[in-house]
């Protein structure tokens, strides 16, 4: 029994490391983020679709959003809003799950988002972010905040660390 004791004290603290390790190489995310509608080759079932730009930091890139499902909120002007945001960078991509909330009147928008999965530097990735700005007749313009983490597959490299070159 104190042998059975013993190992599962060394387990705890080996799991205790492993995820402070973990999240001491998550990535603080705080950026701009700004958008523009488009149709063509929109896969959305609602028929909104953005494609846009982050313009600093770990996830610094280029973005596509697809709204999934879309219905009526609390007040008459607020849209509820589920969808699916690809980030590209030059280390890969991240998989979004958005949950949000648009204010008609205000053009005032919130999202929450999950790090559903990613590529190359971001693969198995996990994180949660928001987003929250102000939308317009062309797109929308905020800032997007939050942390990701790297996955068991990244080797417990960095994700967005730095590169040769």
């Amino acid at each position: 029994m104190r042998l059975f004791s013993k190992a599962l004290a060394v387990f705890s603290l080996a799991l205790l490391a492993s995820s402070s390790a973990q999240a001491d190489a998550c990535k603080q995310v705080d950026a701009p983020i700004s958008t523009s509608y488009f149709l063509a080759g929109c896969t959305s079932p609602v028929g909104l679709c953005t494609a846009g730009t982050i313009g600093s930091g770990v996830l610094a890139g280029t973005t596509r959003f697809t709204v999934l499902t879309l219905a009526p909120g609390a007040s008459p002007y607020e849209l509820l809003y589920t969808g699916e945001l690809v980030i590209t960078t030059k280390s890969g991509s991240v998989t979004v799950r958005d949950y949000g909330v648009f204010n008609q009147a205000t053009g005032q928008y919130f999202e929450l988002q999950q790090v559903l999965s990613g590529t190359r530097r971001f693969e198995d990735a996990t994180g949660t972010l928001t987003s929250s700005g102000l939308g317009s007749t062309t797109g929308f313009s905020g800032t997007i905040t939050g942390t990701v983490c790297p996955g068991s597959a990244n080797g417990g490299q960095q994700a967005g660390g730095q590169q040769a070159g």
